[in-house]
């Protein structure tokens, strides 16, 4: 007699849940994978103010793919060129050609889109880099300020990081010297939400250069999650 033929037994009905169960299990991580967002998109403008008498505006349209982990940026004002940003250099194309090349910073691994899309914009990819939390700190409006440190290998490069939360959203990075002199700040404000997904759409760069303060204030537009 064969199998199918046999009675309904206790151990062929744990059997069967067992099977039920497990294709559920396929089921759901199929779901999630299938929403797994890989590029985005949108409008960009950014204005800068160098001095109290210097300023300058930019605007284009950027495109981000994690896959492909590159930055298109191709600007519309004031001059018509593109800037392409990979892990590996900076790429400047005007009038169809390339007009430089470097050797990419490792700022490219920082930009928001990158942090967003691989699920590190909370802690600003500290988590999966040679820092390490040194102090938590929870504000009385709530805000959580965690402090990095940079390991023995980059001690003598870099000072502690500290980044601000706030109902689990990135609000600020703030970089410090070794000296603890603070260097440079970043806001993020205006948040929205990409398909269930919260996006800041406007970040404020305030860097102290010559006991004088830069200002950079990037804004996002017309933003496309896929």
């Amino acid at each position: 007699m064969n199998n199918l033929s046999q009675p309904y037994t206790k151990k062929n009905s744990f059997f069967m849940k067992y099977i039920i169960l497990f294709s559920m299990y396929i089921i759901f991580l199929t779901n999630i994978y299938s929403q797994e967002y890989f590029k985005i998109t949108c409008d960009i403008t950014i204005k800068e103010k160098f001095s109290d008498n210097q300023f300058s505006l930019t605007k284009g349209y950027l495109e981000y793919n994690k896959f492909l982990d590159k930055t298109v940026l191709n600007l519309t004002f004031p001059e018509h060129e593109t800037l392409i940003m990979t892990k590996d250099s900076i790429k400047r194309i005007y009038k169809n050609k390339i007009f430089y090349q470097v050797n990419a910073s490792p700022l490219h691994e920082y930009s928001v889109f990158n942090l967003f899309l691989n699920g590190n914009l909370q802690n600003y990819g500290l988590k999966k880099s040679l820092y390490k939390i040194t102090n938590v700190e929870q504000k009385t409006n709530g805000s959580i300020y965690t402090t990095w440190q940079s390991t023995k290998k980059t001690k003598f490069k870099f000072g502690k990081v500290i980044v601000v939360r706030e109902n689990n959203k990135l609000t600020g990075v703030a970089f410090y010297n070794i000296k603890e002199k603070l260097i440079s700040r970043q806001i993020f404000k205006d948040y929205i939400e990409l398909k269930s997904l919260s996006f800041p759409t406007k970040i404020i760069s305030i860097t102290n250069k010559d006991e004088k303060e830069e200002y950079k204030i990037t804004e996002f537009k017309n933003i496309v999650l896929e």
